[in-house]
């Protein structure tokens, strides 16, 4: 028996002294401890002998007695854990632990095991978290937890009160699914496709279960694991007050504040009427290219057809830009520009309208080293409207375009239809376009309500204005004043709407070189316009700009003349240029809500091996799990709870789909749409309708 026993005590002991965690053993009858480890001497500060001589009562606190009574008469479960019970230190400090009890025989002694878990750091860490649930709860903003790839753990009961959304609503959705369409591919590309680890914040707008849309201000912060690397995001929004809360879709509002809703009403009508219109428009093409031997009748008729497409589409792109602009939906990106790189898109951009209108496009005092920090697409986009409106007014054959520095603050960028000034018919009508009623304009010069619209709402968002420029005293252009950097001017004071602005006639002499005037051929024949030259012929800016000479004061050129198509030949395509795609080796899922599209894209591309179809993403994801893409066409305007961008975020992290192309579609392009959506991690872009000649153009740049 006593060999049991010692075997016994030896036993505990090998337990007792070979643990990391802290354990004693004391007497069940007088509560005298009879064995401890060094991990609970070291717990509680005490030395072995002093610890032996003393009991349990002498770990607890006079007040915590009570406890100690209470936990002693109850009848816990052998082997695990309670608590947490307070424990006094040496030194007098308290500490939380759990102790789980086992009764044993120990030298004699009816006897009881605590085995004692330290768990003061997780209480405390549990008092913070219940403190920051109660802050996430009680505040007014809007607070959400995702994990890294942005899908929602959690959400505080104001952001769910406040927006609509039910908890089952919210759980497991991409958080984008409640960012607005317009700055969703923002959210994406500054927080979950970064990968920052630092603070990130900007304006946004969240929808609300109703559809109406609330301007926030976004603060992601990205929460680190243990290897420092992101696990998951703390993203509060906070409530911008704008005293009018816009309806998404809503036809109206109470007066004074319709422009907004209006706006954002108008962006939803022209997606809505750009898909007919892009299915008409590509089956009409179809049709078109379908007859082998067309009379000259038909013809006449396709091409009739095809420049009504092309001003319809104009019309409807230009009024879903001034949509946007209107109603704020639209991410101005400023950067450092040479003017000369803008001006090959801008006489692109009016090429057939001159042309038509058999107007002569030449340059005037360019400045070489002009620069500007402003929103490029939107620039180019405000000049090209600015000489459309002078081609379409000008009775002249020629327009000249000058481009330098105003003054510290402002560069102007003017026209002029004759080489030393501008006609009074001329400025007459480009100052009346600027300052009259749009109704006026369009029944005096025809020009479209909302391209007017546009050109007076970018240069109202750069802060701009327009000015006729005098010298001497003759009119000598007309032009429009940019500022040099955004934050040179101060904020323009706009009346509500598109109010006319009031035309400055500004009396600046000429520098003395200015009066230096080139050689002018006698025989205005021998000037071949620019913009008569093909793209690919087109030379470099500095055959139109001086080449070598030296810059006057104001860092312009001197006056040149339009370079001839007969100085530059086009280069040659490479043999790789020419190479045909094969489509009969290429597989295709189309991602398309709408089935006449469906239907188009199929008889487009009916070369290709296999085509699939989806209505969703919810649809797709079945099919992509289970067959292989050569590459995904991607509609942004969905069915389902996902759009395009949530799509491509969760298409790439699934095997075999991290490098596929995928090419995103919509049926109107705004400026930079492009760079947007290649930005957030589309192989290319491509706007409605899907025309075969598009599609192969960019999947030779794909698979080349």
């Amino acid at each position: 028996m006593n060999d049991n026993k010692n075997k016994n005590d030896k036993m505990y002991d090998l337990i007792l002294h070979t643990s990391p965690e802290p354990m004693f053993i004391y007497n069940i009858e007088d509560l005298r401890f009879l064995e401890v480890n060094d991990a609970a001497l070291k717990l509680y500060g005490y030395s072995r002998e002093d610890f032996l001589q003393m009991d349990l009562t002498d770990l607890y606190a006079p007040e915590d007695i009570q406890t100690l009574i209470e936990s002693s008469t109850n009848q816990a479960v052998e082997g695990v854990f309670t608590g947490p019970w307070r424990h006094k230190k040496s030194d007098g400090n308290s500490v939380l632990v759990e102790i789980s009890k086992t009764t044993m025989d120990f030298e004699d002694n009816r006897a009881h095991l605590n085995i004692v878990r330290d768990v003061t750091e997780h209480v405390e860490l549990e008092k913070k978290i219940q403190i920051f649930k109660a802050t996430f709860e009680s505040t007014n903003n809007y607070v959400f937890l995702t994990d890294r790839d942005g899908f929602l753990t959690y959400a505080n009961s104001t952001a769910m009160k406040s927006l609509g959304y039910s908890k089952s609503e919210l759980e497991k959705k991409p958080f984008i699914s409640i960012v607005a369409d317009g700055d969703r591919g923002k959210v994406n590309s500054e927080v979950f496709q970064k990968k920052a680890k630092e603070k990130v914040n900007f304006d946004a707008e969240v929808k609300k279960s109703s559809g109406s849309i609330v301007k926030v201000e976004l603060s992601a912060n990205p929460i680190l694991d243990y290897s420092n690397e992101i696990d998951s995001y703390n993203i509060t929004l906070k409530p911008k007050s704008t005293g009018v809360e816009k309806e998404e879709g809503a036809p109206g509002a109470a007066e004074g504040s319709s422009s907004a809703m209006d706006a954002e009403f108008l962006g939803h009508l022209f997606h809505e009427l750009l898909t007919p219109i892009n299915v008409i428009i590509g089956f009409a093409q179809e049709l078109g290219d379908s007859i082998e031997e067309p009379t000259e009748e038909q013809i006449e008729s396709v091409e009739i057809i095809r420049e009504n497409q092309k001003l319809l589409r104009y019309l409807m792109d230009v009024a879903s830009e001034y949509a946007a602009l209107e109603n704020s939906k639209v991410i101005i990106n400023n950067e450092k520009i040479t003017f000369v790189d803008s001006l090959d898109q801008i006489i692109e951009n009016t090429k057939k309208l001159a042309q038509s209108n058999k107007i002569e496009i030449g340059y005037g005092k360019i400045s070489s080293s002009l620069s500007l920090e402003i929103d490029k697409q939107r620039l180019i986009t405000l000049i090209s409207l600015f000489v459309e409106f002078a081609v379409r007014v000008a009775k002249e054959r020629n327009l000249f375009i000058s481009a330098k520095e105003y003054d510290d603050e402002y560069a102007i960028i003017s026209l002029r239809d004759m080489r030393d000034q501008i006609t009074p018919e001329l400025n007459t009508r480009l100052s009346e376009i600027f300052t009259e009623d749009e109704n006026t304009v369009r029944r005096n010069y025809g020009i479209s309500r909302f391209t007017l619209r546009l050109a007076r709402k970018i240069i109202q968002l750069f802060n701009g204005r327009v000015e006729t420029v005098v010298k001497g005293e003759e009119d000598y252009e007309f032009g429009v004043l940019i500022p040099i950097k955004p934050s040179q001017a101060e904020p323009a004071q706009t009346e509500e709407k598109e109010a006319p602005q009031k035309v400055k006639k500004v009396k600046k002499e000429a520098p003395p070189k200015e009066e230096t005037k080139p050689e002018v051929p006698e025989n205005e024949e021998d000037y071949q316009p620019r913009i008569e030259m093909p793209p690919a012929s087109r030379p470099g800016m500095d055959q139109f700009v001086s080449q070598g000479a030296e810059e006057d004061d104001d860092k312009s050129t001197a006056d040149q003349k339009p370079v001839s198509k007969t100085e530059s030949k086009p280069s040659k395509q490479t043999a790789g240029e020419k190479k045909e795609l094969n489509f009969s080796q290429l597989s295709c899922l189309y991602v398309e809500d709408q089935l006449d599209s469906q239907i188009l894209f199929k008889v487009q591309m009916k070369d290709l091996k296999q085509i699939e179809f989806a209505t969703s993403f919810e649809n797709a994801l079945p099919i992509i799990k289970s067959k292989q893409f050569d590459f995904i066409v991607m509609d942004m305007n969905l069915q389902g709870e996902y759009n395009g961008l949530d799509a491509l975020r969760f298409i790439q992290k699934l095997p075999g789909y991290e490098n596929t192309p995928i090419i995103a579609v919509t049926a109107y392009v705004l400026p930079g749409d492009r760079e947007k959506f290649i930005a957030a991690g589309f192989r290319d872009f491509i706007s409605k309708p899907i025309l075969r000649d598009k599609l192969t153009d960019v999947l030779k740049l794909i698979f080349s």
